[in-house]
C-alpha cells in the first residue's frame, strides 16, 4: 500500500541567496557553490525521483515547482557538457598554437645560424643581445661571452670596432638605415666587408636596439684588382703593339724610301730590266702586307676612321680595274668591266677604302687564276630621291674554293688551302680586312665559290648621290693640272740619301731641288731664295718639320710674302699624322716611300693624301747595278754620313739621357736598314736596351763604334775610282 505525499513533506523553497535545486532540496547556500555542486545536485534530484515512485504518488498532484527544478537539472547538465566541450577545444588550439610557435623558432634559429653571413642585434647601448652562430665563429667566441659587450670590450680590431660603433650611433640617432664598406685583419690578411645596420622597433613601435651584419667581399675585392691590373696590362700590351707597328712602320718606310725611289728612277732607264720587274713585285708584295697589318691594328684599336666625300664611281670602278691590266696581261687572262650606272652623279663614299677594298678582291682574282676572265661588275638600285644601293660583283675563273672553306677565309690570317697559300704567297689579310671595312661602311660581303669554277665576291651598301656638276666645270681644273710648270723645291732630310733619292725623283719630274739637312739652315735659305715649294721631313733632329713649317708661315705673315705650299714628308704611319702637319701649316702629307707618280700628284695639287706604304732592305750589293756616278754620289753621301756618326760617338753617352741614347739608336737604325747591314742592327738593338745602366752602355756604345768603322771600311772600298 502507497503512502501518500503530502505538501509538508516536501521542504518548500526559501527565498534568498540559496533560492534554486539546492534550495528546493534542502540545501543552504553554504552547501551549493563548489566544483561538485553540479553533480550532487544531480544526484539528490535522482534521488528524488525513487522516492516518488515507491511512494506512489499521483503525478499531477506534483506541484509545479517540481517540473521547473527537472528542466533546471536538464540545462545544468546541457551547459556542462557545452563547457566541457569548449575547454577540450581551447585545449586544442593552445597546443597546436604551441606547436607551430615551436616550428617557427626552430625555423628561425635555423635561418639565422645557418647564414654564412655575421648578424647581431644590439641595444640602445650598443651592446650585443644576440647573434648567429657565423658571428661566434667570425671572432670565435660564444654568444654567452659576448653578450654584453660593446664593439670594443669585444676584441675587434680598433678600426672595424670604430666603424660600427659610430654608425651604430648614426642609426639610432637618424633611424635609418646604413650600409658602408670596411676593412679589418684576420691572421694576418685585411678583409674588406659590406656592411649593413638597420633599427628595430617593439611591437608598439620603441626603438629597441640594431640588428646589423657584413658579408666578406674580400674575394670579390681581390677578384677586382685582379681584373684591372689584367685590363691595364691589356691596354698597355696593345698600347705597346700598336706603338711597336707604329714605330716599325717609320722604322721601315725611312730605308724604304731610299728603295722605292731607286728602284723606280732604275726602272725608267731600264725599262725591259727583269731584275727590276721582279724587285718592284716584292716591293709591291710587302707594300701589301705592311699595310694589311697596319689597317687590321686600327681596325682592332677602333682607330679606323672614314672619310667619305662625292665620288665618282663609274671612274673610280674603271681606275681601279685598270691598274691590273698589266699583271692580268702577264697572265693571259681577260679582264671585263660592267657597270652601267647612271650619268651625272656623285656618290659619298669613302674612296680610298672602297679602292681598298677592290684591289683586294681584283688582286686575289688575278692570283688565283691561271685562265679565263676577271670582271668587275657594278649595279644601282635607288632606294629614295638621293639614296641607291650599291651592288657591287668580282668573279673570276680560278681555282676556287671548297665550300667547307668558305667560312675561314674571313678569317684573320687563315687562308682556304695551305698548298695554294704556299704557292701563290699572302699574309691570309686581304679577305678579313675587307669584311671589317665594308661593315665599317655600313654595307655587307658575301662570298661564292666552288673547286674549278672560279670564286664570286659581292658587296653591298647603300650610298647617298647628289647631281654631279656640269663637265666643263669638272674637267677645266682637269686640264690645269697637267700644266705644271718647273719648280724650284727646297728639300729638307736630316738623312741625306733620302734627300737624294728626293732630289733625283724631283729631277726626273723636271723640277729644280735644293738639298739641306738641317731645319735652321732650311729657315735661313727659305728666307733668302724664292721657292715654289717645300718639301720637309718631320722628325729632325733640333728644328723638325712641324717647327719649321710654323717658322715659315710666320716668315710669311711678317714679310707678306704669298703662301707656299709646304708638303710633310715622314715615315710615320699614325692615324692623327696628317692633321699634326695641317695644324702645324703644311698643306699635304707625304708618307715614306714615295713613288713617281705620287710624288707628281702631290706637285700638281691631284690627289689624296699619300696612303701609307711598306718598307724592304737595301743591299750594298745593289748599288753595281745602277748608273756609276749615282753609285758614287750615294757611297760618298753614306760615307760622310759614317764620319759624322762616329765623330758624335767620340763622346761617350751619358747614362742618364736615355732620350739620347734612343735618338742615337734611331737614327742608326734606319741607317742599317737602308744599307741592309745586320750587324749594325744587332749593336742598335743593344744599345737599345743598355738603357741607363752606364758599364753595359759603354760597352755597346763600343761595339756600335767598331761596327761603324768596318762598315765605313767597306764603303770606302766599293766606292768608284
Amino acid at each position: 500500500m502507497s503512502c501518500p505525499l503530502h505538501a509538508t513533506d516536501l521542504v518548500p523553497c526559501a527565498p534568498g541567496p540559496a533560492w534554486g535545486l539546492g534550495g528546493c532540496l534542502g540545501l543552504d547556500a553554504a552547501s551549493s557553490p563548489g566544483p561538485d555542486y553540479g553533480i550532487t545536485l544531480l544526484d539528490d534530484g535522482l534521488n528524488l525521483l525513487e522516492t516518488l515512485e515507491r511512494s506512489d504518488i499521483d503525478w499531477r498532484d506534483l506541484p509545479q515547482t517540481f517540473w521547473h527544478l527537472l528542466v533546471l537539472v536538464a540545462v545544468v547538465v546541457i551547459l556542462s557538457l557545452l563547457w566541457n566541450w569548449r575547454l577540450q577545444r581551447q585545449i586544442h588550439q593552445r597546443r597546436a598554437a604551441q606547436c607551430q610557435l615551436s616550428d617557427q623558432l626552430a625555423f628561425q634559429f635555423s635561418l639565422l645560424n645557418g647564414q654564412p653571413t655575421p648578424l647581431y642585434v644590439r641595444d640602445l647601448q650598443g651592446r650585443l643581445s644576440s647573434c648567429n652562430r657565423a658571428y661566434e665563429q667570425f671572432f670565435a667566441s660564444s654568444l654567452e661571452e659576448m653578450r654584453g659587450t660593446t664593439p670594443r670590450q669585444q676584441g675587434m680590431c680598433l678600426a672595424l670596432a670604430d666603424a660600427l660603433e659610430s654608425r651604430l650611433q648614426e642609426v639610432l640617432q637618424s633611424r635609418q638605415s646604413r650600409f658602408f664598406d670596411s676593412c679589418t685583419e684576420e691572421n694576418g690578411r685585411q678583409r674588406h666587408l659590406y656592411q649593413w645596420q638597420v633599427p628595430f622597433y617593439s611591437a608598439r613601435g620603441k626603438l629597441l636596439g640594431v640588428l646589423g651584419g657584413w658579408i666578406d667581399i674580400s674575394d670579390r675585392k681581390e677578384l677586382e684588382t685582379r681584373l684591372r691590373d689584367a685590363q691595364r696590362q691589356a691596354l698597355d700590351a696593345s698600347a705597346a703593339k700598336s706603338r711597336f707597328l707604329a714605330t716599325m712602320s717609320h722604322e721601315l718606310r725611312t730605308p724604304l724610301n731610299a728603295l722605292v725611289g731607286l728602284l723606280e728612277l732604275e726602272s725608267h732607264a731600264r725599262p725591259g730590266s727583269e731584275n727590276l720587274r721582279i724587285a718592284r713585285q716584292s716591293a709591291d708584295a710587302m707594300i701589301d702586307l705592311v699595310g694589311d697589318i697596319l689597317d687590321l691594328d686600327r681596325i682592332e684599336s677602333g682607330r679606323m676612321q672614314l672619310a667619305p666625300r662625292p665620288v665618282d664611281l663609274a671612274a673610280l670602278l674603271r681606275e681601279s680595274l685598270e691598274l691590273f691590266a698589266a699583271r692580268a696581261r702577264e697572265k693571259g687572262l681577260a679582264l671585263e668591266l660592267d657597270c652601267p650606272l647612271p650619268a651625272h652623279r656623285l656618290y659619298r663614299v669613302d674612296p680610298l677604302r672602297l679602292r681598298q677594298v677592290l684591289h683586294n678582291l681584283l688582286a686575289n682574282a688575278v692570283k688565283f687564276s691561271g685562265q679565263g676572265t676577271v670582271s668587275l661588275a657594278g649595279r644601282l638600285r635607288d632606294t629614295g630621291p638621293t639614296s641607291s644601293l650599291l651592288t657591287l660583283s668580282v668573279r673570276d675563273d680560278g681555282i676556287g674554293i671548297p665550300r667547307g672553306m668558305l667560312a675561314r677565309v674571313f678569317e684573320p690570317y687563315r687562308q682556304a688551302d695551305a698548298e695554294v697559300a704556299q704557292l701563290h704567297g699572302g699574309s691570309g689579310l686581304g679577305l678579313h680586312i675587307c669584311r671589317e671595312l665594308v661593315q665599317l661602311m655600313g654595307g655587307r660581303i658575301n662570298l661564292e665559290s666552288e673547286p674549278g669554277r672560279g670564286c664570286n665576291v659581292t658587296l653591298e651598301m647603300n650610298l647617298e648621290w647628289r647631281p654631279a656638276p656640269s663637265a666643263l666645270h669638272r674637267d677645266a681644273p682637269a686640264s690645269a693640272r697637267t700644266d705644271t710648270q718647273p719648280l724650284h723645291v727646297l728639300v729638307v732630310d736630316d738623312l741625306s740619301i733620302n734627300a737624294l733619292v728626293l732630289e733625283q725623283q724631283l729631277a726626273s719630274l723636271g723640277h729644280r731641288a735644293r738639298v739641306l739637312t738641317d731645319g735652321a739652315c732650311a729657315l735661313a735659305a727659305w728666307a733668302e731664295d724664292d721657292f715654289d715649294l717645300l718639301i720637309t721631313d718631320c722628325n729632325m733632329p733640333g728644328m723638325d718639320g712641324y717647327a719649321l713649317a710654323r717658322a715659315v708661315r710666320r716668315l710669311e705673315d711678317e714679310s707678306g710674302r704669298a703662301p707656299r705650299r709646304i708638303i710633310g714628308y715622314s715615315a710615320s704611319a699614325l692615324a692623327d699624322e696628317a692633321e699634326r702637319c695641317r695644324e702645324a701649316g703644311m698643306d699635304e702629307l707625304l708618307v715614306k716611300p714615295v713613288t713617281l707618280e705620287r710624288l707628281a700628284a702631290a706637285l700638281a695639287r691631284r690627289g689624296p693624301v699619300a696612303a701609307p706604304v711598306p718598307a724592304t732592305a737595301f743591299d750594298l750589293g745593289h748599288l753595281e747595278r745602277l748608273d756609276a756616278s749615282l753609285v758614287g754620289r750615294l757611297l760618298a753621301e753614306l760615307e760622310r754620313n759614317l764620319e759624322d756618326e762616329l765623330q758624335r760617338l767620340a763622346t761617350p753617352l751619358a747614362s742618364n739621357r736615355p732620350d739620347l741614347i734612343a735618338q742615337c739608336a734611331h737614327r742608326l737604325s734606319g741607317l742599317a736598314c737602308t744599307i741592309d747591314a745586320p750587324g749594325l742592327m744587332r749593336a742598335c738593338d743593344a744599345l737599345r736596351q743598355a738603357g741607363i745602366d752606364a758599364p753595359r752602355l759603354a760597352r755597346c756604345q763600343a761595339a756600335l763604334v767598331a761596327e761603324l768603322q768596318r762598315i765605313l771600311h767597306e764603303a770606302r772600298s766599293r766606292r768608284p775610282t
